[in-house]
């Protein structure tokens, strides 16, 4: 029966190893990837606004060039890793910034629609086809007079969320196995207990050997008479045996 509950603790044990490598690797992976996308959106749309509130008007009110323009998108997109898009309110890129991993800008945005995105920061998806894969898509609107003349529109790739999220997932993986390694010990413990409790220590053993002898079947001495109960001569019938055999005696000499 010791031997039965040890396979099924060993069995059970190992079943709770792949369960929880399992969880981490489903569940855990969502619960990480949607804080650091979120995140992400939340610091570009931070800095979308920015440029798109401070620096680009000026080029509605005439006071910088589109070179201007495409120099401040250069270091937007040597900070962020990102494409960026000048474009104006009907969807014509004006200008563009972006490295060799993101195709070139399209001359104009097909069924451009600003309020595409609603009330959310940023929106993930291919951003109409432009893109192979999906991207993280900013839209900041270019005011000026009071109204909308452009649109900042920033796609950042959503290879460093992923790489986060990496790295986030080997610290669990190695948390896990530690805990998990460490927790062997438990199952140690269990199999030295178990070894000893099938070999009684030495103090046990008259215990046992009484406790044995006492199991082992004897003799029923019931089915005897008792020596108490069987009938002896008593003293007095002896001491009158010894004086007739005295009186005996000269009758059995003259006899002879």
């Amino acid at each position: 029966m010791k031997s039965t509950l040890y396979l099924k603790f060993v069995i059970v044990y190992i079943i709770f190893g792949f369960l929880s490598l399992f969880t981490i690797a489903t569940l855990g992976s969502g619960l990480v990837s949607d804080p650091l996308t979120a995140s992400t959106g939340s610091s570009v749309h931070q800095e979308a606004n920015i440029i798109a509130t401070n620096y680009l008007p000026q080029y509605f009110y005439g006071n910088i060039t589109l070179n201007d323009v495409h120099l401040q998108l250069s270091g937007i997109e040597s900070h962020l890793n990102a494409a960026c898009w000048f474009v104006d309110r009907n969807g014509k890129v004006l200008t563009s910034a972006s490295s060799g991993d993101f195709p070139s800008a399209p001359t104009r945005i097909a069924n451009f629609d600003p309020a595409e995105i609603g009330n959310n920061q940023y929106e993930v998806s291919d951003y109409h086809g432009y893109f192979n894969e999906d991207v993280l898509t900013v839209i900041a609107p270019v005011n000026s007079n009071y109204t909308s003349q452009g649109y900042l529109i920033i796609h950042k790739d959503l290879s460093s969320v992923s790489e986060t999220q990496h790295y986030l997932l080997n610290a669990a993986y190695t948390c896990f196995l530690v805990i998990y390694i460490l927790s062997f010990m438990i199952l140690l413990a269990f199999t030295g207990r178990s070894a000893r409790s099938r070999k009684p220590p030495s103090s046990m053993l008259p215990a046992i050997w009484i406790t044995r002898y006492l199991s082992t079947p004897k003799t029923r001495w019931d089915t005897f008479p008792h020596p108490s109960t069987i009938c002896l001569p008593s003293f007095g019938i002896w001491k009158t045996t010894r004086r007739n055999l005295l009186q005996m005696s000269p009758m059995i000499f003259v006899l002879r």
